[in-house]
């Protein structure tokens, strides 16, 4: 099989890019034990909903080089679950691979403004063709198939599967077990979240079950048919020490059994209450965890949240910045209560970046005391850009004026306005480029009573539409 193949080909990599324990944390999930049913999912929920976002979207391809990436014959390629075709992990995303988010962002709206968007349990390097036909369908099994690429499937759904949707998703044999666990870990998660009604295939609004019962018992069925393989472990791993919290459907494979399955009613132990109750553990940020700022410019701070969990932590936690550019880097407060971290949820600190020069910018946050033995590292990763400087463009006569166009003088730059009636079903693309290869809209005018275009999309949604095209 191809995840047998890629293991045997690439264990000295992963051994080098997953260099973590398997292991899991001693105490990180003693906030769950003896709780059953609907208690144990909230509880969950809150256990691992505070954690340490990714600095961006745009750079989630530099974190999967850390999570889904394995090597062959010297060369690093993504770890894709949507398609066997090899792609360097040198590419730019965009074109070949897309940033996939495995639960359709759509299901809840879109909304960047929540975790979920940037959360490394649901997003995976995915082939552009297979992304793009998956689209937001639910997870299900295919009848009749409307694409195959040998990989994952598209197509209509088995009678009682796909909650009404037209076609469903179905991924590789080897693959549906990781799909589950993603998809039990974003309902427990993001349990809290309004979904949007029209995509409610698999879901319903409330935080528990969440799951409709056709879903439940599907995802189910790939949990325990395709059961948790080391690419999961080692993926599990490397996000904790990203993000600082886990997949608890990865490190507990039957753990979806006693919230949804034959095992509700029944208390959850994860079997680690015999372990010490009275040592202080740290369980987030882990060692050499990177705090990642968004990029900025000279006089502009950006500020960035480090969450923080523990156990039987005493007095305070000190905290110190260190390095050469410690001066760029500032804290809310140098010490943090061991209450606060203790607490259900933990808590987070606010750090800042305030640039005096340009370049890329590092220091460590040491975390120390609280009863811990020795300290912890946090790497901060900051990087200040040149800031633009804009012109402004001033306008002179027009000229070259005609019954349908004339040429418009900005300064140095000249540019005709063309006005277009554009039928439906017409390529915008393709009409534009016809006229000149340097094409750009610049506005958009609708005609009463008819849809607007969607910017940026190749097909039209108006039936006539009027637009004013820049010709440069």
């Amino acid at each position: 099989m191809k995840r047998l193949y890629r293991i045997a080909l690439s264990s000295a990599a992963l051994l080098a890019l997953f260099s973590a324990s398997a292991e899991v944390p001693v105490s990180y999930y003693q906030s769950v034990n003896g709780l059953a049913d609907s208690a144990l999912k909230t509880a969950l929920s809150k256990l691992i909903y505070n954690h340490q976002e990714v600095s961006s979207y745009n750079n989630l391809p530099d974190y999967f080089k850390k999570t889904d990436a394995y090597v062959s014959g010297g060369v690093q390629y993504w770890w894709d679950m949507y398609s066997n075709i090899p792609v360097a992990t040198n590419i730019t995303f965009g074109r070949y691979m897309n940033r996939e988010h495995s639960f359709p962002k759509s299901w809840w709206g879109g909304s960047e403004a929540t975790p979920a968007y940037v959360d490394l349990f649901n997003l995976y390097p995915s082939e552009a063709k297979a992304n793009q036909a998956k689209s937001n369908y639910p997870l299900g099994e295919v009848s009749t198939s409307t694409f195959d690429n040998g990989v994952v499937k598209i197509g209509y759904a088995v009678t009682g599967q796909g909650g009404g949707s037209s076609h469903v998703f179905e991924p590789n044999e080897e693959y549906k077990g990781d799909f589950a666990r993603t998809y039990f870990y974003m309902v427990t998660c993001y349990q809290s979240l309004t979904w949007t009604p029209k995509y409610m295939y698999m879901l319903q609004q409330d935080t528990f079950p969440t799951l409709k019962s056709w879903a439940t018992d599907l995802l189910s069925t790939w949990a325990l048919e395709d059961t948790v393989s080391q690419k999961e472990i080692d993926r599990n791993e490397a996000v904790y020490k990203i993000q600082n919290n886990r997949n608890p459907f990865i490190d507990y494979p039957d753990l979806c059994e006693y919230i949804w399955g034959n095992k509700k009613g029944v208390k959850f132990n994860t079997g680690s209450i015999s372990d010490p109750v009275g040592d202080p553990e740290l369980l987030t940020p882990v060692q050499d965890t990177a705090l990642d700022f968004p990029q900025t410019a000279v006089g502009k701070p950006v500020t960035a949240r480090l969450y923080f969990a523990g156990h039987n932590l005493k007095g305070n936690l000190s905290l110190a910045i260190t390095g050469a550019d410690k001066a760029m880097f500032s804290i809310e407060s140098k010490t943090l209560s061991s209450t606060l971290v203790n607490a259900d949820g933990g808590t987070s600190i606010a750090v800042t970046y305030s640039p005096t020069a340009i370049g890329k910018h590092t220091a460590r946050l040491i975390v120390s005391d609280g009863g811990l033995v020795g300290s912890r590292g946090v790497i901060l990763n900051a990087e200040c850009l040149e800031t633009p400087v804009l012109s402004p463009i001033i306008a002179t006569e027009a000229t070259d004026i005609t019954a349908d166009s004339y040429t418009a003088n900005w300064g140095i730059v000249k540019f005709k306005i063309i006005v277009c009636r554009i039928f439906w079903g017409i390529s915008l693309n393709f009409l534009l480029l016809k006229r000149s290869p340097f094409c750009r809209i610049i506005v958009v005018c609708q005609v009463p009573n008819h849809r607007c275009i969607k910017i940026g999309g190749d097909a039209l949604y108006g039936d006539l539409l009027n637009i004013l095209v820049a010709v440069f």
